[in-house]
């Protein structure tokens, strides 16, 4: 009880911050050289108690800051001098981080970094394997020369930074770093010291290659969408422009093996589109007049006009490079626990090993009477400090956030941040809303049943569609919905009247047919008692029952019902094997909850619910349960989706004011996707963890062998590329991760 209250009391706290960050204002700055741990480090250390500053928000895969503030206290401006002024660090306004310049960013950039710093590792490498020819050769004042050009190359780019951080007060890698080169120069270890430079670059530039594969893999979501569109004019003319300049009601021309470039609705035309960047289903879909299109998907076939229904901002592939952008500056519980908690007292923490390795030895020799070796203590303490280099505790969690984050992307679950990768693995119960989200969300003919022999169930559609044909409800949609998908040919009725609540009346081919309720069709006196029963044992069964009748009475029923969707029931027993609860919490009757609830295998069921109810019933799981995830489309479930520990909305039905309240965006609308983000946060999980264990044990091992002697600089250091080489290599495994039981298209 006391952690779920815990976790109640978090919840609470995470909406509440929430809230205060949306009322504040917001802006994002670009970042010369941001892009380890280390430079965010520096940031936030100078502007640590900024008036007016309530947060700041890193992505360095991007070397972006989101910088929250209050705009009556302070201004980018005036943060963005002190970023320079305090750490250096040149600074320039982003205005969309996800689109401007964003190619630039993902290719310049890291290029550029990867230049800046690589050629001096690579001249100082250069320069090392010369001394180490001339020491072959028996040069030894020509290696020396050599090796102390390679120590040189190799503090042009650490040595700043070390001094930089010694100025602040703290402690990091470089200083570490810094100190070891600097005591194998002074011990006379050239050959030594040039290497601890050359092999720190290596792991230097391995850190700046994960982070560039992270941001490639984010970026490749931003280029989906093309860069022109053919707009269609109002007299027909083709205008090519660029796709965020279109609006909603524009229309757009797309030929075959173009991409679709915005959200749309399909005008004219048909054919397949591949749409498995956004729903995550392998195989082309045959759209036609009214069938929603996406941006970035990608016309296999056929010429289709589109409607523009979303302004570009908003389109689904937009959508999921903002969350996933958003989410990467967003630190995880358990990278804030090494970045901050550990790494920050670790550092230091060497530093006092390695000082008491080389005082504490040498003067309890003295004392006894033995000889003091200064310098093979203070060589062992250098040792020390180099495979101490928390390279591979600082990227081991990062690395694997981002490459979780792009794989959820990637699936077309938009994740808000690391934490919410971190937490869904631990929920303990998921709660459904039910309709929209384990149904349609729609009605749909289940049942036809004609009364008299001389007509057919076909018959009888077809005068109901009539009817209902143009007409506005959703039973006359899927009435003639349904006479469609059978390839009937509806005629036009005439003298269509409707009544609103009851039912529609028209002439169709010189017979009078009334489509309504069972009280409608009672009031217009054609329900005698061979019918009452019947109709009032249909509208007590699940669903809609539609009566059909003439001037003579009832010619049939037609039973209309919201279907499950048609991986509902695969996604809740998928759910139930990896050991969670399921719930169904919805607005709807008992009747027809119990009984979709029973045919999806649903756990628990409460039905009857305002949205309010909902909200409480799902405080008090979390109480009661721990961590509880719930799911829903509509604004109802805004309150029950802020309650939970976890909230997911259905993407393509959600309304801003649902997918603002939840943490995770179903775009794909697929519920398998639920199963599968599970299995993803608790691998993610277990790699981080694993990845700690390995470099934490590695290291301690090296550390032992150095006291005692048995390790040198050339096994620390290669030691410690080698591990951030391993953490790295597994961590970006997460990319391509995927359970043996999931489905292709989950």
């Amino acid at each position: 009880m006391d952690s779920a209250s815990g976790e109640s009391r978090r919840t609470t706290a995470r909406e509440t911050t929430r809230n205060r960050i949306m009322a504040q204002t917001s802006g994002w700055l670009k970042v010369r050289g941001l892009d380890c741990p280390t430079e965010e480090a520096r940031i936030r250390a100078a502007l640590e108690a900024w008036p007016g500053l309530s947060g700041l928000e890193f992505d360095l895969g991007k070397g972006i800051v989101r910088l929250n503030f209050d705009d009556a206290r302070t201004d980018l401006n005036s943060l963005s001098e002190a970023i320079e002024n305090r750490c250096g660090y040149g600074c320039s306004r982003v205005a969309d981080p996800v689109r401007t310049d964003a190619r630039a960013s993902a290719d310049g950039d890291s290029w550029r970094w990867i230049w800046t710093r690589g050629k001096w590792v690579l001249a100082a490498a250069a320069a090392g394997s010369a001394g180490f020819a001339a020491w072959m050769q028996g040069s030894e004042g020509a290696a020396r020369v050599c090796y102390g050009m390679s120590l040189a190359f190799s503090a042009l780019w650490i040595v700043p930074k070390a001094a930089d951080a010694t100025k602040r007060g703290r402690l990091d890698i470089f200083t570490l770093v810094t100190i070891a080169m600097a005591g194998a120069a002074a011990l006379g270890q050239w050959d030594e010291a040039a290497t601890v430079g050359v092999l720190f670059g290596v792991s230097e530039l391995l850190e700046a290659y994960a982070s560039r594969r992270a941001k490639v893999s984010i970026q490749a979501l931003i280029d989906l969408t093309p860069e022109r569109a053919e707009k269609v004019e109002s007299g027909g003319a083709i205008v090519e422009v660029e796709p965020a300049v279109l609006v909603p009601g524009d229309r757009v021309r797309v030929r075959p093996g173009q991409k679709v470039p915005m959200d749309g609705r399909v005008l004219e035309g048909s054919g397949h589109v591949d749409q498995s960047i956004i729903t995550g289903e392998s195989m082309p879909i045959l759209v036609g007049p009214g069938t929603d299109v996406y941006a970035g998907t990608i016309n296999a076939e056929g010429l289709l006009t589109v409607e523009v229904r979303k302004p570009w901002g908003e389109c689904a592939v937009q959508r999921i490079a903002r969350r996933v952008q958003e989410a990467r500056a967003v630190r995880a519980p358990i990278e804030r626990l090494v970045d901050d908690r550990f790494a920050r007292v670790y550092t230091p923490a060497v530093v006092m090993l390695a000082s008491l390795v080389v005082i504490v030895p040498p003067l309890l020799a003295m004392s006894a009477g033995q000889p003091a070796q200064w310098r093979e203590w203070l060589l062992r303490g250098l040792v020390l400090l180099v495979i101490s280099c928390p390279c591979a505790l600082v990227i081991a969690t990062p690395v694997a956030i981002v490459s979780a984050l792009a794989n959820a992307a990637k699936r077309g679950i938009l994740v808000r941040d690391g934490g919410v990768i971190e937490r869904f693995g631990k929920l303990s119960t998921i709660a459904f809303d039910k309709t929209g989200t384990l149904t349609l969300g729609r009605p749909d003919v289940i049942q036809t049943e004609h009364l008299h022999a001389e007509s057919s169930a076909d018959e009888l559609l077809v005068k109901a569609a009539a009817v209902g044909l143009g007409g506005s409800h959703l039973v006359s949609k899927a009435i003639v919905r349904h006479a469609h998908s059978r390839d009937l040919d509806i005629p036009e009725a005439t003298q269509v009247s409707e009544h609103p609540g009851l039912g529609t009346a028209g002439m169709v081919r010189n017979e009078r047919i009334l489509v309504g309720s069972h009280r409608y069709v009672d009031q217009a006196g054609l329900c005698d008692s061979r019918y009452h029963d019947r109709l009032a044992a249909l509208e007590s069964e699940i669903g809609t029952a539609v009566t059909i009748a003439n001037e003579n009475g009832p010619l049939g029923w037609i039973r209309l019902a919201d279907r499950p969707r048609p991986e509902a029931a695969l996604a809740i027993a998928t759910l139930k094997k990896i050991g969670l609860r399921t719930m169904m919490i919805t607005g709807d009757n008992h009747a027809t909850a119990e009984a979709i609830g029973a045919s999806l295998g649903i756990d628990d069921i409460a039905a009857g619910l305002m949205p309010e109810e909902k909200a409480d019933l799902v405080r008090n799981a979390v109480e009661s349960s721990g961590l509880v995830g719930m799911v829903g489309d509509g604004v109802n479930d805004a309150p029950a989706l802020a309650a939970a520990s976890v909230g997911v909305c259905m993407g393509t039905v959600a309304g801003a004011v649902t997918s603002q309240a939840a943490d995770v965006v179903l775009v794909n609308d697929n519920l398998m996707s639920l199963p599968s983000l599970v299995s993803l946060s608790r691998v993610t999980v277990a790699v981080i963890r694993m990845n700690v264990g390995f470099a934490l044990v590695t290291k301690v091992i090296v550390v032992i062998l150095a006291i005692l002697g048995m390790a040198g600089f050339w096994l620390a250091m290669a030691a410690d590329v080698g591990v951030s080489l391993i953490v790295v290599a597994h961590a970006m495994t997460l990319l391509r991760y995927q359970p043996r039981w999931m489905p292709e298209h989950a």
